[in-house]
């Protein structure tokens, strides 16, 4: 008799199996840092980091649309909407003396998005 599928079993081989492939990328990219003598001890760090946070988040996402390409395309958006319009309206207050304090603030918070 066939038994149903096991989701944490499901879940957990599709996070370590996304967990190798983001991380090959992320090996790369230090390499590439070590072959071009940048010492970007943080950036390290960050990106060393960075597969850890962004499958659960992209996980949790896709839950929110009905299709896989949906999700897919959604989350795109989403990811590219923080990373540019985000970052720039933060560099932006920063520059202005009276809303330097709100873009600290808002720069504090966007941390918690991968």
């Amino acid at each position: 008799m066939i038994t149903g599928l096991n989701l944490a079993a499901y879940w957990s081989a599709n996070f370590f199996i996304d967990f190798l492939k983001l991380e090959l990328v992320v090996g790369v990219s230090i390499i590439s840092f070590q072959i071009a003598k940048l010492k970007y001890m943080t950036a390290w760090i960050t990106f060393l980091l960075f597969p850890m946070a962004v499958i659960p988040f992209t996980y949790v996402t896709s839950f929110m649309f009905g299709s896989l390409s949906a999700a897919q395309t959604g989350t795109m958006f989403f990811n590219f909407g923080i990373i540019v319009f985000g970052t720039t309206l933060v560099h932006s207050m920063r520059w202005m003396t009276e809303w330097e304090i709100v873009g600290d603030g808002l720069h504090y918070y966007q941390r918690l998005l991968p």
